[in-house]
């Protein structure tokens, strides 16, 4: 029974423990918003707007390129900061291909700089931040006058992806939209993780839960080559007000008191607290009708429970096991649309070749090719058969089917 109690005790440590956790996630998720800046390229009283985050001592903002690619139109850069100012600015640094820019501000520092954390301290699962100024600005010219609140979106860094001009992004499900380019994609320490560049696009389905960022590994030789030192580390928390070193008398007992009374006063609930979880696990072990050997039991029939995937038998894929561990997978040549995705010097497999999905209430696999997007080569089951596009097809567990010649084939299994 005293074992019980410790362990309710425990539990509600721990409870304390998480709420506490929760409250420094909003501090840095306040320092996280004060880092990213709305951008502003303008050429007369129209032009492009995007996000960014502050670097260099928050003097310098990062952006996509491609949201202020038009100052070789001698468009006009603007940046406001969390503190609703407005400075223009001036690009110091761009690639093209890596779709970056870095921006010097004309009035100094801004704000807060982002700190960073390179691709070697990513996992993919962790969760992410997206912020950022999404969505359509009616009058570019007017929302110049004001700072309008950064929008966070949640999400988890869903895979890593190397595009065919060799630069890495992370998707992400994050919701990314219109005026997202150029925001910061943070993780849960509040380091920038990702730079917000794209979303895919198709013209007739709906693309959600699909974000791409490039890897803030691409910008980080930059910021070295300008002198803009950075950190690998959590933001830091602007310093507090200073404190003189004489200490206060006249209050101080009193308080001290009343600081001793609630200190008291919670120990106990948390005591109380403890007794009532201590019982409660003890009543449930009492009445639990489940032996060990029977949760073992399910436990293993759980995990015996038969997985479907995919199989690569000849082509690029030979030998990889690809798990459905959603509903389905596009296979193709496109790194937006697809999830098995060939090299782009495979020709014989589309940019968006089939899609193969598995009908769990069924026990059955399912193979299709887009209506609206047939594949050039063709899709074949192992009988030779080219399949319809628009058309789903049944593929049972140990069949086969393959891209354009048999080159390419894989297999279906449940394991």
């Amino acid at each position: 029974m005293k074992v019980l109690l410790l362990k309710g005790l425990v539990v509600v440590c721990l409870c304390l423990g998480v709420q506490w956790s929760a409250i420094v996630s909003a501090a840095d998720l306040v320092n996280m918003q004060q880092s990213t800046v709305h951008i502003f390229a303008l050429v007369g009283n129209s032009g492009a707007t995007g996000s960014g985050f502050l670097v260099g001592n928050g003097e310098y903002a990062v952006t996509n390129w491609h949201v202020v690619s038009s100052v070789e139109q001698r468009a006009s850069l603007f940046v406001i900061t969390s503190h609703n100012q407005k400075t223009a600015a001036q690009v110091v640094w761009h690639s093209a291909q890596k779709d970056l820019a870095i921006l010097k501000l004309e009035n100094g520092s801004a704000g807060l700089a982002v700190a960073f954390a390179p691709r070697s301290k990513v996992q993919v699962g962790e969760n992410v931040y997206v912020m950022g100024f999404p969505g359509v600005v009616d009058s570019i010219e007017k929302s110049t006058n004001f700072y309008s609140e950064v929008t966070v979106t949640r999400g988890i860094v869903s895979r890593e992806i190397k595009f065919e001009n060799g630069i890495r992004y992370y998707q992400t499900d994050a919701a990314v939209n219109h005026g997202n380019s150029g925001g910061p994609l943070f993780n849960d320490k509040g380091q920038v993780i990702g730079i917000i560049a794209m979303k895919p696009v198709n013209r007739e389905d709906a693309v959600e839960g699909i974000g791409f960022a490039i890897q803030c590994d691409e910008l980080l030789p930059a910021l070295a080559q300008l002198g803009l030192g950075y950190k690998e580390d959590v933001l830091a928390v602007a310093a507090p007000a200073s404190v003189s070193n004489t200490p206060a008398v006249t209050q101080q007992p009193q308080q001290t008191q009343k600081n001793s009374g609630l200190s008291v006063l919670i120990m106990f609930l948390v005591l109380l607290v403890g007794i009532g979880i201590g019982l409660a696990v003890w009543l449930r072990r009492q009445s639990s009708a489940i032996s060990n050997q029977q949760m073992t039991q399910m436990s293993n029939s759980y995990n015996e429970m038969p997985k479907p995937v995919v199989i690569g038998v000849t082509g690029q894929y030979a030998g990889q096991v690809i798990e459905l561990s959603s509903t389905s997978i596009v296979i193709g040549r496109d790194p937006l649309q697809a999830n098995v995705i060939f090299s782009s010097d495979i020709t014989a497999v589309s940019r968006v070749h089939c899609i193969i999905g598995f009908e769990s209430t069924k026990g059955t696999f399912w193979l299709e090719e887009r209506a609206h997007q047939p594949s050039r080569n063709g899709t074949f089951l192992s009988s030779g058969e080219r399949i319809q596009p628009g058309r789903r097809y049944t593929v049972r567990n140990g069949e086969s089917f393959y891209l354009s010649d048999p080159g390419i084939l894989f297999e279906v299994q449940l394991r």
